[in-house]
């Protein structure tokens, strides 16, 4: 009796994706380098991971004719505007010629600047210099960058003592980065690399200061973050050897991690531990565990 063959099933058909809304486009004004409408604006930009949009900041727009001739430029349907305009009359250039166009717009710093006016009864000077004045605090700032960089990867151990902040931990626990986000806020910070091989450098043993913190991270991540490394470079990924192969062994790694923390433990250091936070966060954790978050430095 001949078998009759059953046909094949028809491939499954994938619902339909639902339309997409539309895009955006944001245009940030500033009458300044726009650090602030950035930081705000990625910031909410975060909590809206489904609207697609593009962000066009106009910068430096210090003269009412400089914004007049910016604003004819904004076109688009789709198009918002967020300013942070620091003269009042600028942000009625804004505002007017916004409205008159019918093109949505925000003003950035308008109701904090007026709630700290009404709240403490004293009137802004609207002064745009104010924000990036030059001054002991700003020589301050970049003194502490330039230490920075000349204390990463343990480098200027001799000038250790002179850090306010020294981070110790691993290679690739994001000690570089974090020194660099806090260099930038006005802080000396030098970044001592470990391992198991080299121990402690002297300056590092034998300091008694509060200014100490460790790095550490799970050994996934230090084996996932060290494989990438290695395999960025074609040519070393090529000529890995024994001591790169041990680099990023999920063995070796994990002997690594217990012995550093073993060792913060021993010296008394507080931990942070980098996995899935940002530099930010680390950083700002660094700064608690010191009891130096309320503290200005320029």
């Amino acid at each position: 009796m001949a078998v009759r063959k059953r046909k094949p099933a028809p491939p499954a058909v994938p619902p339909p994706e639902p339309p997409a809304g539309p895009s955006y486009t944001l245009h940030i004004l500033s009458d300044a380098t726009g650090n602030l409408a950035r930081h705000m604006i990625n910031a909410v930009l975060t909590q809206f991971p489904g609207i697609t949009l593009a962000q066009n900041y106009h910068l430096m727009l210090d003269q009412p004719g400089k914004l007049r001739d910016e604003l004819k430029r904004i076109k688009g349907e789709h198009s918002l505007v967020f300013h942070a305009m620091i003269e009042p009359a600028m942000k009625r250039i804004v505002d007017e010629t916004c409205e008159k166009r019918g093109i949505p717009h925000y003003d950035l710093t308008g109701s904090l600047v007026r709630f700290l006016a009404d709240w403490t009864g004293t009137e802004p000077i609207n002064e745009r210099a104010a924000l990036h004045r030059v001054n002991a605090g700003y020589f301050k700032r970049i003194d502490a960058m330039e230490f920075t960089a000349m204390h990463d990867d343990s480098q200027g151990l001799d000038t250790l003592v002179m850090a306010d902040i020294v981070l110790v931990g691993l290679s690739r626990v994001s000690k570089s980065p974090t020194a660099t986000f806090l260099g930038a806020q006005g802080w000396k910070v030098a970044n001592v690399a470990i391992a198991p091989q080299t121990g402690l450098p002297e300056q590092l043993a034998t300091m008694r200061e509060k200014k100490v913190v460790a790095f550490t991270c799970i050994p996934r991540l230090l084996h996932d973050v060290r494989s990438r490394r290695i395999a960025s470079s074609q040519k070393v990924a090529q000529k890995a050897g024994a001591a790169e192969i041990a680099y990023a062994d999920m063995r070796s790694v994990i002997r690594e991690v217990m012995w550093a923390e073993d060792l913060y433990r021993k010296h008394g250091w507080p931990m942070v531990d980098i996995t899935n936070h940002t530099v930010e966060e680390n950083g700002t954790r660094v700064l608690q565990l010191l009891g130096l978050e309320d503290q200005k430095v320029f």
